[in-house]
């Protein structure tokens, strides 16, 4: 006999109110409650949408790989499609195997042997900036860093200072956005029905700005012709060809 999913209570509203940020905010202290109360398998909805918390290494499998095609992106996904684009994290089905193809070569091993070398230098570069004695808000370093880590991986370290500033620059600004709308499920909700309150208004500048600097990147590097044999993540992208389309 099949046992029903524990489902922790539910008050409309209320409940969205009280748990909804602190699961977007907090997300692994908010799970370890889950799992600590309900077991491997829980039911927990929000904003009227059903969501499962799944500990169970062999069910996490089960849906990640038999199950995987059959799954579709919620509203959650498809508000970061809006910022990150139909691409390997927020698409479905058979478009997601095709972007997964063609990243694959980014994971090859001398690849993430360069992504190590970075992580180490940026983190390095981080912690020569402290002194000694000093209190260090490490969620802010640890943001530094990883931004430092996704211009550099990305872009290289050939572009012009000016240009990897306002790189990141720019993606500091629209994370930040990002995660105030994802603690909210109103402002999902405007982001996903393009409903253009102030906030909405604000990511898809940023999204606008961020868009520039990279096509500006992009035609430098057309101009130029320095494609062919560079190691950063947006050169091995330009030259990725999709053997189904001859193009």
């Amino acid at each position: 006999m099949i046992k029903p999913i524990p489902k922790r209570p539910l008050i409309p509203i209320l409940t969205d109110l009280l748990e909804y940020r602190r699961a977007a905010n907090d997300t692994i202290a908010y799970t370890r409650n889950i799992v600590d109360r309900y077991g491997d398998v829980c039911e927990a909805s929000f904003t009227g949408i059903k969501n499962y918390f799944i500990q169970d290494p062999e069910v996490i499998k089960e849906i990640l790989t038999t199950l995987g095609p059959k799954m579709q992106r919620t509203m959650l996904f498809r508000a970061f499609r809006k910022f990150l684009g139909d691409g390997l994290f927020t698409s479905d089905g058979d478009y997601h195997r095709q972007q997964r193809k063609l990243i694959k070569p980014a994971f090859y091993p001398q690849r993430i042997e360069g992504y190590a070398g970075i992580m180490a230098a940026c983190a390095r570069t981080e912690i020569d900036t402290w002194a000694d004695g000093q209190m260090i808000n490490v969620a802010e370093a640890m943001t530094r860093i990883t931004l430092q880590v996704i211009t550099q991986a990305m872009f290289g370290s050939g572009l012009q200072p000016h240009v990897m500033a306002a790189a990141r620059h720019t993606l500091t600004e629209a994370f930040g956005v990002m995660n105030v709308l994802v603690q909210n499920p109103l402002y999902l909700y405007c982001l996903d029905r393009g409903i253009r309150v102030p906030i909405i208004r604000k990511f898809y500048r940023l999204k606008a700005e961020l868009d520039q600097v990279v096509y500006d990147i992009i035609t430098a590097y057309r101009r130029e012709g320095t494609v062919e044999g560079k190691m950063d993540l947006l050169s091995m992208l330009m030259e990725a060809r999709d053997e189904a389309d001859p193009r």
